[in-house]
Formats: C-alpha cells, structure tokens, sequence
C-alpha cells in the first residue's frame, strides 16, 4: 500500500535502471562487482511493467540502495541514469525484512 506521497516536490534524483520497462529479464546491481548482472529469467507471462532501479549513495533497511520504480511511458535499456521526482513510497516486506520501494 502506498503510505505516503509528497506534494509539490520539484527535487529530482537520479535513478539507475536496473530492469527495463517491458521485461522479464530480473538484473540487479552488485556493489562488489560494481555491475549489472542478471539474476534470473521471470518463468512465467509476467514482465516488469514500468522501469525499476536504484539510488546510489542511499542506504535502505535492508542493507541495499533504495529501491525505485518509476513510472513512465518511455523505453530505454538497463544500465542508463534518469532523472526521476519521488512522489511517493510503497510498503513492503520481503524474507521478513522491509523492502520499500519508492515510486517516482
């Protein structure tokens, strides 16, 4: 459930997409390696429906970056930065642990 959202915030922040708009492919950052690696191949007819990524420089709950989804109607591929404005933030738990995911 969307918790809350910010009103009138100019401030943009840049993202790095992970997963595409559109795909099934799931990457995600490793920080030791320091690049995007493929996790796994979503098996069944999902797909991820809008861009995913992360924050650099922030530090979440459960240890990684911030998470963010952000919602859009262009394309591009993983691995580009894009300015995102956060509106709002989505409650999560995963494995027990707090996952949120901000929406921008």
């Amino acid at each position: 459930k969307i918790i809350a959202i910010v009103k009138n915030n100019n401030m943009e922040v840049a993202m790095y997409v992970e997963i595409p708009k559109g795909s099934s492919d799931k990457y995600e950052y490793n920080p030791d390696t320091k690049k995007l690696e493929l996790d796994r191949v979503l098996s069944v007819a999902m797909y991820y429906p809008e861009k995913y990524g992360l924050i650099f420089g922030t530090l979440a709950p459960d240890g990684d970056a911030l998470d963010v989804v952000c919602l859009t109607e262009k394309t591009g591929g993983a691995g580009e930065y894009i300015k995102v404005r956060i509106i709002g933030v989505l409650r999560m738990t995963d494995n027990g642990e707090q996952d949120d995911k901000l929406i921008g």
